[in-house]
């Protein structure tokens, strides 16, 4: 009876140590099972070519292994329960393959090419792009931007609407033959020259050089002498000065070439000559832009002779005498009087006239002060 009661508690003990051991070996399984899903995971992240973080899931999974191993032999279970356990520790990898890890590699590359090529794409396109809106730019230019030399084309057709020319091709000569010129137009040392001195003897006929009526015929003793104006109409006139005598009367119509007096040296003149000038308005004109006076013929030229252009030399002319002063002398003045008036020395005004310190001034003689 005792041997049997012995036996029982035999039984009792073994069915309770293998109840214990069982319990142990549910919760192993239970744990092994757990990381065997955590442990597909970190193979089917290295598969997908993850980043290295998830590769450490693989490590933890192993690690995981390496525990479990440990507790299954630690408490050395035998059986079929021992073996699931050691099976289900297999299916586990100790620590990533060589073949996972060149597929990581394989598959980082892979993305970096990817990258690669599409920055390369995005900016072949951005460079595609610029040039896109760099020629539509070039486009709009083309309509946009002003022509310069159609600027200019414009710029000279304003001109020419606004420009005003005078036609003298079909004057005359005021004189009959060739002459020479002895004073031309403009600048004459004090003074502006308004017209042409062209060198005659006493008694040669001066003639009109185109028809027209006279305006006006006198004498100035100081100034022109025997005169005549002839009214060409337009606005154009005609002056001829130091005659020796006068044809024609205030009113008077002349026709082209005819007579209206004789040359001279009436005036204030230093010998017999032919003072002659052409103006419009207010405007004097070179007579030498009209006629050849050394080789008697009417330029070429003169059907357009522009009145801007005279006037715009004009204008310098008169810019240059401004920076010249001069003095008419009056009785009673003295170079040193004169020199002091206009705080300069008696030296500078003699180099300035040509004169010496013992020339003698006249009265309405024009002396250069400056």
């Amino acid at each position: 009876m005792m041997r049997f009661t012995h036996v029982l508690y035999g039984a009792a003990f073994f069915a309770a140590m293998f109840a214990a051991y069982s319990e142990a070996g549910n919760e192993i399984q239970s744990q092994i099972v757990k990381d065997s899903s955590v442990a597909e995971k970190a193979k089917a992240t290295l598969e997908a070519g993850e980043d290295a973080e998830e590769q450490g899931l693989a490590y933890n999974a192993a690690g995981a292994e390496a525990e479990v191993s440990g507790k299954a032999g630690e408490f050395n279970v035998e059986g079929d329960s021992a073996a699931e356990i050691q099976g289900a520790s297999t299916e586990l990898p100790a620590e990533p393959s060589e073949t996972a890890e060149t597929e990581l590699q394989t598959e980082s590359q892979n993305e970096a090419q990817a990258a690669e090529l599409e920055a390369e794409i995005e900016s072949g396109e951005a460079e595609e792009l610029a040039e896109t809106e760099a020629d539509e730019a070039g486009e709009d230019d083309e309509f946009s931007e002003p022509d310069d030399s159609r600027e200019e084309e414009i710029a000279e057709i304003d001109v020419q609407a606004t420009e005003e020319f005078l036609d003298f091709s079909d004057w005359a000569l005021p004189i009959l033959d060739a002459s020479v010129v002895t004073s031309p137009y403009g600048l004459r040392r004090y003074r502006m020259h308004k017209g042409i001195d062209i060198r005659m003897k006493r008694g040669d006929p001066v003639v009109s050089v185109a028809a027209g009526t006279i305006v006006r015929s006198g004498y100035e003793r100081r100034g022109y002498g025997h005169y005549v104006y002839v009214d060409h109409g337009n606005g154009v006139q005609t002056r001829y000065a130091h005659l020796s005598k006068r044809y024609a009367k205030v009113g008077e119509e002349v026709q082209k070439g005819e007579a209206i007096g004789l040359a001279g040296n009436t005036g204030r003149s230093t010998g017999p000559h032919l003072h002659f000038e052409i103006r419009y308005g207010e405007t004097l004109i070179d007579p030498n832009d009209v006629f050849n006076f050394e080789e008697h013929y009417v330029r070429h030229a003169s059907n357009q002779v522009s009145v801007q252009m005279a006037q715009a030399t004009y204008d310098e002319i008169q810019k240059e005498l401004s920076k010249h002063r001069y003095y008419k002398v009056r009785r009673g003045d003295t170079l040193s009087g004169i020199a002091k008036k206009f705080g300069t020395s008696v030296e500078k005004l003699c180099r300035l006239n040509k004169i010496s310190r013992n020339s003698i001034i006249r009265p309405g003689q024009i002396l250069q002060c400056s």
